[in-house]
């Protein structure tokens, strides 16, 4: 058996999607921090890492699931469930190869909520654990926003969120952890202080550096993400609607996605000043729309990471969000236009003021634009990125 110096233990490992493109980019940083010294990379079966392991030769594969036969069983069963079915695959290939992985340090790296806390950290490994999220929650106000079965479900998650300081994984993780990135500030919060010391706080998503472009920006205000209870999509569509009508305006807005809450936009809807698109069949149609619009909006109640919103900074889009999660660590470069959230009304209202203010004079956004591309490129890019990591894994 090869002897590895890291072992990545990532379930979700794919170029696409917020979690398997966490465990894909970090997995890709880890290798190239580490081009001298051979890796392992646990994964499903199912994952498509065929580029990553071609680009980073240092990577070896060993894809684990259940034998195709059982594999029903995630479909019934749901993912969450089949993600602790395939920690203790895992498990038990840990345990039957100590010896040969003895001193290797592990990177746990999905599933990113610090609540579900791995067993892997019964065994005696060293780990670096993370990125975390799950930290994050938002005014109590809001639940009275959302439909009753999603009260339910944000209930048991703020229960879930608390229950680490009862879970003995949490601690056994935290102790034979030598390294614990969160993805916020709130998650970091929520690290007990005696191990303070071992905490960080790195973004857990990526964006590929791109060819800088100059597309010319159209009059559009674009907000994309799954329509559910915590995005909040309806809480921005409102406070635009309400804009338009009090102070006329030729910037129309733009949303992508689809879920259950469309209908508490969908009387919004005019197909002229706003619009929505339920899907694209290719991405790059997307993108279009995303690269020449003026204005990146995600007002989500909690996020521990906002992908989309590195992305439109990545075409120097500039953002108007709200300061909860990650979203924080975006504001604090001071760039972007920000609200604290505090209830549906209150924000709409602080919404509408800043729309007053940013969309009033043309050069207003073609200002921010300049300072979202040199704080992307000072900050945000893969390449600055890699270069934290590597000081926060070595």
């Amino acid at each position: 058996m090869r002897r590895y110096d890291r072992i990545i233990i990532a379930y979700a490992c794919e170029n696409s999607g917020s979690e398997p493109g966490v465990g894909y980019f970090w997995s890709k940083a880890i290798s190239e921090v580490f081009e001298n010294k051979k890796i392992l990379l646990i994964t499903r079966n199912n994952n498509n890492v065929d580029k990553l392991v071609s680009d980073n030769v240092n990577i070896d594969l060993n894809g684990i699931d259940l034998p195709l036969k059982l594999l029903f069983i995630k479909k019934l069963l749901g993912t969450r469930v089949y993600y602790f079915i395939w920690q203790f695959i895992v498990f038990i290939q840990l345990s039957k190869n100590y010896k040969s992985y003895k001193g290797a340090i592990i990177h746990q790296v999905t599933f990113t909520p610090m609540y579900y806390p791995p067993i892997f950290f019964l065994l005696p490994f060293k780990f670096i654990w993370g990125p975390l999220g799950g930290g994050e929650s938002y005014p109590i106000a809001y639940l009275k926003e959302i439909k009753p079965k999603d009260k339910i479900k944000e209930i048991i998650r703020l229960f879930i969120r608390h229950s680490i300081y009862i879970n003995p994984l949490f601690y056994l993780g935290c102790i034979r952890s030598i390294k614990i990135i969160c993805s916020t500030d709130e998650t970091a919060e929520m690290i007990p202080k005696m191990f303070k010391k071992k905490v960080v706080v790195e973004l857990m998503v990526f964006d590929i550096d791109k060819t800088i472009v100059e597309n010319i920006k159209e009059k559009t205000i674009v907000i994309a993400n799954r329509l559910i209870d915590w995005k909040a999509t309806h809480l921005f569509v409102e406070a635009f609607s309400e804009f338009k009508n009090r102070y006329p305006t030729d910037y129309k807005l733009n949303i992508i996605g689809d879920g259950p809450y469309y209908s508490k936009i969908e009387s919004f809807i005019d197909n002229k000043s706003i619009i929505h698109h339920k899907r694209f069949r290719n991405r790059e149609d997307m993108l279009q729309i995303l690269k020449t619009s003026s204005l990146f909006v995600s007002v989500s109640l909690r996020d521990s990471g906002a992908a989309s919103l590195l992305e439109a900074m990545s075409y120097g889009i500039p953002f108007l969000v709200s300061r909860s999660g990650a979203h924080k660590i975006y504001l604090d470069k001071n760039i972007g236009f920000g609200f604290s959230l505090e209830n549906f009304e209150k924000d709409k209202v602080k919404i509408i003021n800043i729309l007053k203010k940013i969309l009033k004079d043309d050069d207003t956004l073609k200002n921010e634009s300049k300072k979202i591309i040199e704080n992307y490129y000072a900050y945000f890019s893969e390449k600055e990125k890699i270069n934290r990591i590597s000081k926060i894994i070595n």
